[in-house]
């Protein structure tokens, strides 16, 4: 792997695109039109004949390799050339990453482009001006998870994933990804130094909630978390995700909620004094047989 890829946001690195994608994807590049060149990753999911592109699970974000070394002028020289090969696909979806500096030449090309949000904390003010910015409510849920919990770093993959998948059965969520999948992605963050389990232990040396955590070279995402029944004021969590915020300052990263658009879980976001970050999905249907097929289901779908 060179080191511009190495240094690349998470969700772009290929040791994640190998393990989130598998075999289902591949660089769409730009080699030839600038000495300096872009390469988008994308997964193709294959769909009824389609080849789709999208983005593969648990993947929040993506967008060109090598776009940080260039200004908008010569991103834009490169990108259009990219947009070109993006039309051969019956389908093109994406997430772009936030503060993606050309979102209006996708709109411009005809790509419906949706603002979605995040949520983030700096972490370069003093930690008691970050707890300040905590609300008070949730501040009081993490000082009673402080003193009822042991928090601590932990090793055991499978617990995290069993603990992850037991919260989602009992929300009636189906994952989009499976437990082997999970695995991996966590063993590899973790054997990489670029994630962490962290978990609350009651005094009895159960486990009362676990999260899990990846970070690249400017931020530390939550990635996936779950409880038990002995969470269920939320004072566990809530110390795991201030400790969580304390160990992002320690590296020096934004720590990143990684958003909802569902209001109840924003609102938790918020409580943490995390602010709004604005990001797109791009989205543009190629085929005329899926325009069809889509205005057909939204049309199903109102009645």
């Amino acid at each position: 792997m060179d080191n511009n890829q190495e240094k690349s946001a998470l969700f772009l690195q290929k040791w994640w695109w190998d393990i989130t994608a598998r075999d289902q994807w591949k660089y769409i590049n730009t080699a030839g039109v600038l000495a300096s060149e872009l390469r988008w990753p994308i997964y193709e999911l294959r769909l009824g004949g389609f080849k789709l592109a999208t983005l593969p699970v648990l993947t929040m974000y993506s967008g060109p390799i090598g776009a940080e070394l260039m200004d908008d002028s010569d991103l834009q020289k490169c990108l259009s050339p990219l947009l070109d090969k993006f039309e051969t696909y019956p389908s093109f979806k994406q997430f772009l990453y936030p503060h993606f500096p050309l979102v209006q030449l996708f709109r411009d090309r005809g790509y419906v482009v949706t603002r979605r949000r995040t949520y983030q904390i700096d972490t370069r003010p003093p930690e008691d001006e970050i707890f300040a910015g905590i609300k008070k409510k949730r501040r009081n849920c993490v000082r009673r998870g402080l003193r009822g919990y042991t928090i601590k770093d932990n090793q055991h993959i499978d617990d995290q994933i069993k603990i992850v998948f037991s919260t989602l059965k009992r929300k009636g969520v189906k994952p989009s990804y499976n437990q082997t999948l999970l695995k991996k992605l966590i063993g590899a963050a973790i054997e990489r130094d670029q994630g962490r389990i962290m978990t609350a232990i009651t005094e009895d040396g159960a486990v009362a909630a676990s999260i899990f955590l990846v970070w690249d070279e400017t931020a530390m995402y939550y990635l996936l978390g779950g409880y038990t029944e002995l969470d269920t004021s939320s004072f566990a969590t809530s110390s795991l995700l201030w400790n969580a915020i304390l160990l992002a300052k320690a590296k020096g990263l934004i720590f990143d909620f990684e958003g909802s658009m569902v209001e109840t879980i924003a609102s938790y976001f918020r409580s943490f004094g995390a602010v709004e970050v604005p990001y797109y999905k791009v989205e543009k249907i190629n085929s005329p047989i899926l325009r069809i097929l889509k205005r057909i289901k939204q049309k199903y779908e109102k009645n």
